[in-house]
């Protein structure tokens, strides 16, 4: 009996454990964000539109939620995460599908999709991953000049005597 207890009060305290443990933190050039993962199948989007795996693949969807004090916006997240994002797991490396915008708590998520090689994962089996983002910020592209616009040429109107 002893023994029994001795292994429920293990599994009490390791599920204690993992229930508040805090969340992974990933340092970007873009400052820091709070990650989680998850793999689906497909992702049904707004209008209709899906994106699903091919056979053989899942999708792997690393989650970056803006740590306390990073106030970036979606414009500067999309861009900057677009400029190289890549995932290695088992050795192969992916580059980032597209990324999935969520709000959660009054905060953008960023749901940053690959496409992997499905070995059989699931939420309770998620593979190993090695996340990579972009090393720099992207340049922000400058303001289109304006086209000069052409002052209309007035002709003299010609008047007649009397």
């Amino acid at each position: 009996m002893k023994k029994f207890l001795l292994i429920l009060f293990a599994l009490i305290t390791a599920a204690a454990f993992t229930a508040c443990s805090k969340p992974v933190i990933v340092s970007t050039a873009l400052g820091d964000f709070e990650c989680d993962e998850k793999v689906m199948d497909s992702i049904d989007g707004i209008g209709g539109s899906s994106l699903a795996a091919a056979p053989g693949n899942i999708l792997l969807v690393l989650y970056l939620t803006p740590a306390k004090g990073n106030n970036v916006t979606m414009d500067q997240a999309g861009a900057f995460f677009f400029n190289g994002s890549t995932v290695t797991v088992n050795g192969q490396t992916y580059d980032m599908n597209c990324i999935a915008y969520e709000q959660s708590a009054g905060t953008i998520k960023y749901g940053l999709v690959f496409e992997i090689r499905d070995d059989g994962y699931s939420d309770a089996k998620l593979p190993i991953v090695s996340f990579t983002p972009p090393s720099a910020l992207p340049t922000p592209k400058p303001a289109p000049t304006p086209a000069p616009t052409q002052t209309p040429e007035q002709t003299p109107v010609p008047t007649t005597g009397s």
